[in-house]
This record gives structure tokens, C-alpha cells and sequence, in this order.
């Protein structure tokens, strides 16, 4: 769902991974699921111009690896954008089918979302209200880069997912 990663310390153009770290991620002996018994973390990002969302259920699999369980993908359009609603009934239910006990929602149109989720709306799970700047973006991309190059993150064979990470650039944002 994004198209650049941050990187303060890296500005030079081209391919961001290799072919082999890009296949490592991949696991063909894995699939996406529609429901786990976890305990896994999720996490919700909502296009600026509300024309898609992205939802994404993690597991831990050892002690620095996670593995993508499940995957959602909201597009919509400017006349019809994605449906808040729709992306907090589906939330809910995800949390019930996969014991979701951490959830990150970026803050963008999504405050209300936060607030009452946090406000009992989503029992037993730590809501956290992820609040994009220079720097936390910066961090969260060096973790996802760290975490592609080291193959410490799983993914089943997913084709969209495959050509997101051959698509992404490198972003120097100073911090």
C-alpha cells in the first residue's frame, strides 16, 4: 500500500531489495488464513484521499520473525471512497477470528475509529494511535527493511505483494 520507504540514511536510486531477498519472503508452504488463534498484531492504514485502505494481521514466529496470516485490501474511488464503517465491522471481526491483542491504526481519518475502539469498543486489545512524522516514518521503514533484507518476514505467495516491494523506492527524508 505504499510506494516508498524512508530510509534517513540511504538517497541513492534503484532497486531497493535483490531478487533473493525479495524471494526469501515468500513462503510457498504458507497461505493466508480467515481466522488464528494468535495472539497476532494488526494493522489498519487509510489512504489520504480515502481511495483505499490496507488491513494486515501479523503473527510472531519466533523471536524476530512475524508471518502474514491475512491481508485486506479496500479500493474505492473519489466518488466512491472506501466506507469508514466498513473498515471498523470488518476490524472488529478480524479481532474475534484471529485474536488480534495489538491493534496500530494510523491516525488519518481514523480518529474516531481510535477513540472508540480504545474506549471499549474493541475489549482486550491495545488500540495504539500511530501518528505518522518525519520520524516514526523513518523508523517503521528501517524496521520493514531490516526485517525484508534479514528474511524475518513471511509472506505466502503473493503476487500484488511481490510487485509492491519490486515497485518501491528509496525516500531521503533527513531525519
Amino acid at each position: 500500500a505504499a510506494d516508498r520507504v524512508h530510509l534517513c540514511q540511504w538517497n541513492e536510486g534503484g532497486d531497493l531489495f535483490t531478487e533473493r531477498q525479495i524471494r526469501g519472503v515468500f513462503d510457498a508452504d504458507i497461505s493466508y488464513r480467515e481466522s488464528h488463534f494468535g495472539p497476532t498484531t494488526a494493522a489498519f492504514d487509510f489512504g489520504l484521499n480515502r481511495d483505499w485502505a490496507a488491513f494486515t494481521v501479523l503473527l510472531p514466529v519466533g523471536k524476530d520473525t512475524a508471518q502474514v496470516v491475512h491481508k485486506k485490501i479496500w479500493r474505492g474511488t473519489k466518488t466512491e471512497p472506501v466506507k469508514v464503517a466498513e473498515a471498523e465491522a470488518y476490524m472488529l471481526a478480524a479481532q474475534r477470528l484471529f485474536n488480534v491483542r495489538t491493534l496500530v491504526i494510523e491516525r488519518w481519518g481514523m480518529i474516531g475509529t481510535i477513540q472508540k475502539f480504545q474506549d471499549g469498543g474493541m475489549p482486550g486489545v491495545n488500540v495504539v494511535d500511530f501518528v505518522p512524522t518525519d520520524k516514526s516514518v523513518t523508523e517503521i521503514s528501517q524496521v520493514f527493511y531490516r526485517a525484508i533484507l534479514n528474511a524475518r518476514l513471511k509472506v505466502p505467495v503473493d503476487a500484488d505483494y511481490e510487485a509492491e516491494l519490486r515497485g518501491l523506492d528509496i525516500v531521503d527524508t533527513g531525519a
